[in-house]
């Protein structure tokens, strides 16, 4: 090595503290207002008294319902052997938690077994001392059984279905002709979600082992080097046509900015405080407003939060790098790239999704959120459904969490340790509570790991509104 140049060092620059920017007062007033703001939507569950008189129907009961009854109606050979049909009971029995799942659950255990079964569940049911209005319509489920669905009269009949949804139907349906009304009307969504289960299974099959092996390629990649991703110290020199041999990991895109001002910080606090306090000003002027009209009256925190850093100084060019309204390496390649990294983080939601079956199955209560209210066979509900899950969702929370939050959190953390506050925020103020958790948390931390990764948000958007319309797919699949 000539003596003139000294030895090549990978080390990256000494560490310089980030010059002060932006209000201390302002940064302490942010994060009150963000803890502030989750710990209120993740308390008021607890401290507040359901309204609500029919509970809305268990995902899970649903699926293992429909499945085993359309199951049924297509071919009963399936579950004339002991085993398969001790199989399906099981399923359904496990994913009836609460009292209210456990009554719709008697329907499709006589489905099952005949209606010579109906006597004995409803005994087991009733000795549980369920609410009273439950065991008003386990009374109505004995008369139906034993003397026959028009024993009831149009009230009682209207009640049941109000109450029970589609299992109310399946009971009042029950010894109909299969040609009849209203026995098409219940078997037909059961038969749809063995079609959806059959296509659900195989794409998911299939997207897991992709994601599997993609998993893997780029743990190898990130982690496979033996030298960090930096050039040498500023004003070194390199020998001519020197090639270090040693492999060097992927780099990632994003690059944090240890200057960058807190109003990130500030327009996300915005943000955040904005959305609670609009949905209690729109909850108590007009409480009987639906979904649609809720996430539009939000435009107006997204509104603020976007304009407020332009408002502290900051130019159009360094609030669209901050929020990560970029093309990155072009839009088609950002694309491609949500598509890949949530294919990646399948076998990762697999495994929190296992978790959440879990803790469902012993925490005694499943996770649900109020989109499932919304779910019909309408067309025009139906696109209302896709845009505000797939399209204004995707957008507005993919600009203020991985956008702005993370911009702001990464001055100082890495990825990772910003990609779990954020992703805990994310999850504890969905309406899905405690046990939705740890799902949200995993898909929030796989949008976190494609803003670094691409440093655009374009990529965890299309991440987002993928698993979105996947979401509301299933719903309308298995709900509708």
């Amino acid at each position: 090595m000539p003596a003139s140049l000294a030895p090549l060092s990978y080390a990256g620059p000494p560490f310089e503290p980030p010059p002060r920017t932006g209000s201390r007062i302002a940064l302490v007033i942010s994060w009150m207002v963000i803890w502030g703001t989750v710990a209120i939507i993740a308390g008021l569950p607890f401290v507040m008294k359901s309204e609500r008189v029919v509970e809305p129907p268990s995902v899970q009961l649903k699926f293992a319902a429909r499945y085993a009854v359309g199951l049924k109606s297509i071919s009963s050979q399936v579950l004339s052997a002991g085993n398969s049909k001790r199989q399906f009971e099981d399923m359904v029995r496990q994913a009836a938690v609460t009292d209210t799942d456990q009554l719709r659950s008697i329907p499709v255990l006589v489905e099952l077994n005949g209606p010579e079964s109906a006597g004995k569940l409803l005994d087991e049911f009733e000795k549980t001392n369920p609410p009273p209005q439950l065991l008003a319509d386990a009374k109505l489920l004995r008369t139906i059984y034993e003397k026959g669905p028009d024993a009831l009269d149009p009230g009682q009949k209207k009640g049941l279905v109000e109450r029970q949804d589609w299992f109310g139907q399946l009971a009042l349906s029950f010894g109909k002709p299969a040609d009849s009304p209203e026995r098409k009307a219940v078997i037909a969504p059961a038969q749809r979600v063995i079609f959806a289960a059959v296509a659900l299974f195989a794409v998911g099959g299939i997207s897991f082992l992709v994601g599997l092996a993609l998993l893997i390629w780029f743990a190898v990649r990130l982690l496979g080097g033996t030298r960090a991703p930096v050039q040498p110290q500023w004003g070194q020199q390199m020998p001519y046509g020197y090639v270090d041999p040693r492999p060097e990991p992927m780099r990632t895109a994003y690059v944090p900015d240890p200057a960058a001002p807190t109003v990130f910080l500030e327009a996300f606090a915005i943000y955040l405080g904005g959305f609670l306090a609009m949905s209690i000003l729109v909850r108590a002027f007009f409480p009987k407003v639906g979904l649609g009209q809720m996430i539009l009256a939000l435009a107006v925190p997204v509104a603020a939060a976007i304009v407020w850093p332009r408002l502290r100084g900051l130019s159009w060019d360094q609030v669209v790098r901050g929020f990560g309204l970029y093309r990155g390496r072009g839009i088609f390649r950002e694309i491609g790239s949500g598509l890949a990294g949530y294919i990646v983080g399948v076998p990762i939601l697999a495994l929190a999704m296992l978790l959440t079956l879990l803790l469902t199955r012993f925490g005694g209560k499943q996770p649900t959120h109020p989109i499932i209210n919304e779910v019909s066979t309408d067309f025009w509900n139906i696109v209302k459904l896709y845009l505000l899950a797939s399209v204004w969702a995707p957008i507005t929370e993919e600009m203020l969490f991985r956008g702005a939050f993370f911009h702001h959190l990464r001055r100082r953390h890495g990825w990772i340790v910003s990609a779990a506050i954020i992703s805990f925020i994310f999850a504890a103020i969905h309406p899905q509570g405690i046990l939705g958790i740890p799902m949200l948390m995993t898909i929030a931390f796989i949008l976190a790991g494609l803003r670094e990764w691409r440093g655009s948000i374009i990529a965890s958007m299309v991440g987002h509104a993928i698993n979105n319309a996947m979401a509301v797919t299933l719903l309308i699949l298995l709900m509708g």
